[in-house]
């Protein structure tokens, strides 16, 4: 189990431009503690699979990988 002892979180948007299993995962060894998701782009279903790449990703660790979720607004 991975295990980072820093207060300071690192916080990683996903995007268009990273969006794959693959890209999530160098995010994540590079030391991104957190994913954000932005509802503003893109559509639910993209969201949906990057989420359950995170979720992949965290079986695979060992350890709990943050999800921020940002609502699209009115």
């Amino acid at each position: 189990m991975l295990h980072r002892d820093r207060a300071a979180k690192i916080i990683s948007t996903l995007g268009s431009s990273s969006s794959s299993k693959g890209q999530i995962r160098e995010l994540f060894q590079a030391g991104a503690d957190v994913f954000r998701l932005n509802f503003s782009h893109g559509t639910y279903k993209e969201q949906a699979e990057r989420y359950h790449f995170i979720r992949e990703l965290e079986l695979e660790v060992g350890t709990p990988i943050g999800v921020i979720m940002d609502l699209q607004g009115p």
